[in-house]
């Protein structure tokens, strides 16, 4: 896992829901920022065009039921032309065709 984040992206709201679900079991805000500082990740805001190309894939991905936290990282993965990493069983064909898709 470590050789995979080095240098890997990070969409800012994929950042946002590992600091809510750490809040969730009571992380703090100094704690969180703690843990995600040393990570050696390029933290990639949401711009527009990231933004539409995420809810786009909505209907490509709902059977799937992915979040729109999960369709931002496919968006990210697909406009930067790298794998998206995400630890969930239906991940691998989903993001496949959501590589394909327009």
């Amino acid at each position: 896992m470590e050789a995979a984040l080095v240098g890997a992206l990070l969409g800012a709201v994929n950042r946002a829901e590992i600091v809510c679900h750490c809040a969730k079991l009571g992380a703090s805000r100094p704690n969180n920022e703690a843990m995600l500082r040393p990570l050696p990740t390029r933290v990639v805001p949401v711009d527009a065009v990231l933004s539409y190309e995420a809810s786009m894939l909505r209907p490509l991905t709902l059977p799937g039921g992915l979040s729109l936290g999960e369709r931002s990282c496919l968006a990210l993965a697909k406009r930067e032309g790298v794998p998206a990493l995400m630890a969930k069983r239906l991940w691998p064909g989903i993001a496949a065709a959501a590589s394909r898709s327009t």
